[in-house]
């Protein structure tokens, strides 16, 4: 427990802080929360965008504002399937460019359907699509669980248990509500009210 000078002491101390009032430090306070990049070193592969995809995460908290750290966990993981989702349709547009770099037609539609016909039957393009389809449903699943966690009542904070004292040597815990008669025992019970 501390000491009252020390509460004193912290009390002053941390009405003196007022909080960031540059822009920059604004926007610094701002992505503090972000666990110091934890998540986007696991989520940002090697030429891509760490601070894309830090804004991308924001845009997601801001939008769907995680009331609890449960929630902020199911938003995170909504943000990363999208990211990759994202880096799915990149890889897949760039096999069918190449695809159609190899096609000398100068139809372009009939290009496409060739391109499209040599990348289908690669096992490349296979386990693409596969991929593609495993972050849907793992980002709708988290959008899922997201829903299904708002739906439940946020669990009460508990109150901090306090001991009343009942006759000489008697304690009996109970919640501080006033309201809320104190649990009685068996065996307290007999202290409480005696056989007659």
């Amino acid at each position: 427990m501390s000491s009252l000078p020390r509460i004193r002491s912290s009390q002053a101390n941390g009405a003196l802080s007022t909080g960031p009032t540059t822009e920059a430090g604004k926007r610094k306070a701002a992505l503090a929360n972000l666990r110091h990049g934890l998540l986007s070193k696991c989520a940002v592969i090697e030429n891509e965008s760490k601070e894309l995809f830090d804004t991308v995460l924001q845009d997601h908290l801001r939008h769907f504002a995680p009331r609890t750290r449960v929630e902020r966990g199911i938003i995170e993981d909504i943000a990363c399937a999208y990211w990759r989702l994202r880096r799915v349709l990149a890889i897949e547009t760039t096999m069918f460019n190449v695809g159609l770099q190899d096609e000398p037609s100068p139809d372009q539609l009939l290009r496409l359907e060739h391109a499209f016909a040599g990348l289908s039957s690669t096992p490349k393009f296979n386990v693409l699509n596969r991929y593609e389809t495993r972050l849907q449903r793992t980002y709708q699943r988290a959008l899922r669980n997201l829903a299904a966690v708002r739906e439940r009542p946020l669990a009460p904070r508990k109150k901090k248990k306090q001991k009343i004292a009942i006759g000489p040597t008697l304690e009996l815990p109970y919640e501080s509500n006033p309201d809320e008669k104190p649990p009685v025992s068996r065996q307290n019970r007999n202290v409480l009210f005696p056989a007659k």
